[in-house]
């Protein structure tokens, strides 16, 4: 299920990009070409992982106090910032394809729910496209879907 909020939905009207045409830049192909890390009983990219994490073991309480549950700590570790991969003329609509790209995967390679989440900031203060994922489970919540309209920014959700 595809969720877009109303900013989301001025955002791609004013774009005239054709997604179907584009095809993903390597750099952002690297990220998603890796298998997904498995640890801690997460998921994650090993792209965006800590590496000062990979020999580390979070007990349950370290990942509660840090971030509330295993899905705060995916979502935090799974975070892309598109423009570090590729320039601001091609930030949109990479950033889509990402999201899409992202999504084919995980349905192909994974069993589990995931919410994937793309958002968009370009004001006065820059031009950004943010990316970020967890697999969904029961009892926790990082965005409250019923209240997307209450997001300033452009986002949209992808729910498995």
């Amino acid at each position: 299920m595809l969720l877009l909020n109303q900013s989301m939905l001025g955002y791609i009207a004013k774009m005239n990009i054709d997604i179907q045409k584009s095809i993903l830049d390597p750099k952002l192909e690297r990220v998603l070409s890796e298998d997904f890390l498995g640890k801690d009983g997460g998921v994650f990219f090993k792209e965006t992982y800590p590496d000062d994490y990979l020999y580390r073991t979070f007990s349950a309480d370290e990942i509660k106090k840090i971030y509330a549950d295993l899905s705060g700590m995916e979502q935090s570790f799974n975070k892309i910032h598109i423009g570090d991969y590729v320039n601001d003329d091609k930030l949109f609509e990479q950033a889509i394809i990402f999201f899409q790209k992202f999504i084919e995967k995980w349905n192909r390679q994974r069993d589990s729910e995931v919410l994937a989440v793309l958002a968009f900031q370009d004001d006065d203060v820059g031009l950004f496209a943010t990316f970020n994922f967890h697999q969904i489970r029961d009892g926790e919540i990082v965005y409250d879907l019923s209240n997307i309209e209450e997001i300033i920014q452009p986002v949209m959700f992808y729910l498995s």
